[in-house]
C-alpha cells in the first residue's frame, strides 16, 4: 500500500473520530455554576462553585449523590439524594439545615427530574465572592 495514501486515510479517520468524540463529550458532560442564593449545600458547594456534571445521569444516580434537580418547572436546586424509593422516585435532603429551600425535601421526585449529576466541583477561591456579599 502506498504510504502517502495510508497516511491520508489515518489522518481522515483520526479527525473523524476526534469530531465524533467531541460531540459525544459535549452532549454527555457539561458544567453548572451554583447560583447566588443557593444555600442548600453552602458548606461544600457554596454559591459560585463550578461543578462538572453529567447531563444524562438517570442510571447513575445513587444514594448520597449530589444532583441538580428540577423541583418545580423552571426551578432547579442543588441537593443530595437521601433515598431512592422502590418505584424509582428520589427523595432529597439539603446539607444545610437552615436553608431557605427545606420545603422541597418533603416531596419525592421522579428520576427524570434530575437534570445533572455532579461529578466534581471547584469552590471559588477564598476572598472571591460570587453571591453578592
Amino acid at each position: 500500500m502506498n504510504p502517502r495514501r495510508l497516511r491520508r486515510w489515518v489522518v481522515a479517520a483520526s479527525l473523524g473520530l476526534l469530531v465524533v468524540s467531541c460531540i459525544y463529550l459535549f452532549l454527555r458532560f457539561g458544567s453548572i455554576t451554583v447560583p447566588a442564593g443557593m444555600d442548600t449545600m453552602s458548606g461544600t458547594h457554596p454559591p459560585g462553585t463550578w461543578c462538572l456534571v453529567e447531563k444524562t445521569p438517570r442510571v447513575l444516580v445513587a444514594k448520597r449523590s449530589v444532583v441538580f434537580i428540577e423541583v418545580e418547572p423552571g426551578q432547579h436546586l442543588l441537593s443530595r439524594v437521601e433515598a431512592i424509593e422502590p418505584d424509582g422516585a428520589i427523595r432529597i435532603r439539603h446539607d444545610m439545615r437552615d436553608s431557605g429551600f427545606l420545603r422541597f425535601e418533603a416531596a419525592s421526585y421522579p428520576r427524570s427530574a434530575v437534570i445533572a449529576l455532579v461529578l466534581t466541583h471547584f469552590p471559588p477561591e477564598s476572598g472571591e465572592s460570587f453571591d453578592g456579599r
